[in-house]
């Protein structure tokens, strides 16, 4: 096991320490601009795209099970801040945001299964040429990408359902 760890990259362990960041911080309520939710989930998709797809050695089966990884990832984030509430500050301009642990919990998982596919193709060289292998990591990241734009996604639905009940709410 130590073999493993004093084998990881330094990389790997900034990579680490940033999710974990990202993660803890979204464990706290938060106040956030409604169009600043889009700009980190935004690049992540772009990035997993690019490293998913665009760097794979067989691009169309990365490409079919990215897709199928994207519409399972933001069918599950849908699913599961479809309940939460965000609400806005004093005045109207931030949206608060609620802390939770969900972010936290998928930022590890998909951190600890994108370090298992990296310890393969390591290990065996000609791994990242596989099928199972280019369709796993494919699918992980379309998986990981799609929930952080659906949560995004779900609590900008949530916002502009508050914007208009406020906006139709009498004035007294």
């Amino acid at each position: 096991m130590t073999e493993i760890l004093y084998g990881t990259p330094k990389w790997v362990y900034a990579a680490l320490v940033v999710t974990l960041y990202y993660g803890i911080a979204a464990c706290f309520p938060s106040r956030e601009h409604p169009r600043r939710l889009l700009i980190m989930p935004s690049f992540f998709f772009l990035l997993a795209i690019y490293f998913a797809v665009g760097m794979s050695s067989n691009t169309m089966i990365a490409a079919g099970a990215f897709a199928v990884g994207a519409a399972i990832g933001i069918s599950i984030a849908m699913l599961a801040y479809k309940a939460r509430q965000v609400g806005f500050n004093d005045k109207a301009q931030l949206l608060v945001l609620p802390g939770e642990r969900t972010l936290l919990g998928v930022l590890l998982l998909v951190f600890a299964f994108k370090y298992c596919l990296g310890y393969w193709a390591a290990v065996d060289g000609g791994a990242a040429s596989t099928v199972e292998y280019v369709t796993l990591n494919a699918g992980l990241a379309g998986t990981a990408a799609a929930f952080l734009m659906g949560r995004s996604l779900s609590f900008l639905r949530q916002s502009r359902d508050l914007r208009r009940e406020h906006a139709t709410l009498p004035v007294s």
